[in-house]
């Protein structure tokens, strides 16, 4: 029950970003892709628009409207996130974004990925904790075995962490994995699912709620490209 279209432009002609963000997702629903674009684009790169830069992302990544560009996509994924910690939205959210997009860029290039180590315990010290029980632990061993290309033991520990605790950091590294196929077959709607997972479970345990509320709409767009379904809106 948001404003409606005619509405929408008025206010995105007159310089409101959300307006010419909302506006394009309306226009790509119907079939109308270069006005989309050309909205969310401008919201993106004239307004420095997070949630703009976010959607336009998504759609280089997904091939809609644009060529398909991963890199070009998880670049204007970056900067969303870079955008939203700078205006202290989400901050630790868009934190942990940041390190799943350099997964992604990193998995593209050809680079290692970030361990997103800078002086925490060492690797004995991690095995040991993981061997007791400690999810976090065997997320990061996973990580730092995965730098390393011990792919195959730092999925088991990944794995473990998403599978027996329940972790939802490590479903979405493990979504990451399956999404790049990274020490696992390229399954990309597994990945996606181990994604959805892992917001679900940190919304439940009441962690950046509205973030991953907003991630969840992001996957369903994901995951419908690829079962052939339409593209939520994410206006419900």
């Amino acid at each position: 029950g948001g404003p409606g279209e005619a509405e929408l432009k008025r206010r995105a002609e007159a310089g409101d970003a959300e307006a010419g963000w909302t506006l394009g997702q309306t226009l790509m629903a119907r079939g109308e892709e270069a006005e989309a674009v050309k909205w969310v684009r401008w919201a993106a790169e004239e307004k420095g628009y997070a949630r703009a830069m976010g959607l336009l992302g998504n759609w280089y990544i997904g091939g809609k409207g644009v060529p398909q560009d991963k890199l070009e996509g998880y670049k204007w994924a970056r900067r969303a996130s870079e955008t939203s910690i700078e205006q202290g939205v989400n901050v630790e959210a868009n934190k942990a974004c940041l390190v799943k997009i350099d997964a992604q860029i990193s998995l593209l290039t050809g680079g290692a990925v970030p361990s997103g180590d800078d002086g925490g315990p060492g690797e004995a010290e991690l095995r040991r904790r993981a061997e007791a029980g400690d999810a976090e632990a065997g997320w990061t061993l996973g990580q730092t075995l995965m730098a390393r290309g011990e792919e195959a033991e730092a999925v088991k520990w990944v794995r473990w962490a998403a599978e027996e605790k329940g972790y939802a950091r490590a479903m979405g590294l493990l979504g990451n994995w399956y999404i790049g196929g990274k020490g696992v077959p390229q399954d990309k709607l597994e990945g996606y699912k181990w994604a959805r997972r892992a917001s679900e479970t940190s919304i439940e345990q009441g962690v950046n709620v509205e973030a991953n509320k907003a991630c969840l709409v992001k996957i369903d767009a994901q995951i419908s490209l690829l079962t052939g379904g339409a593209v939520p809106s994410g206006d419900d």
